[in-house]
């Protein structure tokens, strides 16, 4: 059924188109009423289809793309309370060696080793306690503290002492380590090379001492 929108207004336009046809027989006329009717008739239409809503416009893949959710970034682990012995204390809690005048350059680069090695020793334990690294890669940077403390010492005597301190730490660390290849958070690969480290000092120290002994 169509509605009164489409049907009154044309029947009415033609019916006048009728009569005035009926009432006059010139062609001027005719044609002109004809224009009328024309005229009325896309007039009609052109106001439907303004009345007519425009269909909903789609999102564009851009702004779709623009509303894309941010993948999560990944968080740190837990922090991790750790217990430190009084020999990693003392390491860690050094003081950087001051470089003087009167050194020769090579104490000199040596002492500048020996402070960068301990800053980095201390950035990594902080690391290690928010759960960001590896026990063994506490462990290592240790070790490479205390290399180059013993690289530092001026006498056979001091660098016996070095060493030894060094094994000592070592023997800490491997229980620690063993302790996370239990629990699944370290690799029994890490504890094998923490050794093969611990024998070489252990050779350098017996070797200084047969030195000494001489």
């Amino acid at each position: 059924m169509r509605s009164i929108m489409d049907i009154d207004p044309l029947d009415k336009i033609w019916s006048t188109a009728r009569r005035c046809v009926g009432q006059s027989a010139r062609p001027g006329a005719i044609s002109g009423i004809l224009s009328s009717v024309l005229v009325a008739s896309f007039n009609l239409g052109s106001a439907k289809a303004q009345s007519t809503p425009p269909p909903p416009s789609t999102p564009t893949a851009s702004a779709q793309a623009d509303k894309t959710p941010e993948k999560a970034q990944p968080t740190p682990g837990p922090s991790i309370k750790v217990q430190t012995s009084p020999k990693v204390t003392e390491v860690l809690n050094s003081p950087p060696l001051a470089i003087k005048d009167e050194d020769i350059q090579l104490i000199r680069l040596k002492k500048m080793r020996f402070n960068m090695e301990l800053t980095e020793a201390r950035d990594r334990y902080s690391l290690f306690r928010k759960g960001l690294i590896k026990l063994y890669d506490l462990i290592d940077v240790g070790q490479r503290v205390l290399a180059a403390q013993a690289d530092l010492a001026q006498s056979p005597e001091e660098r016996a002492d070095v060493l030894q301190k060094q094994l000592e730490i070592f023997a800490e660390a491997e229980d620690n380590l063993q302790k996370q290849i239990k629990e699944g958070k370290a690799d029994n690969a890490d504890l094998d090379h923490l050794r093969y480290e611990r024998l070489g000092v252990e050779i350098d120290l017996e070797i200084l001492r047969r030195g000494m002994a001489e």
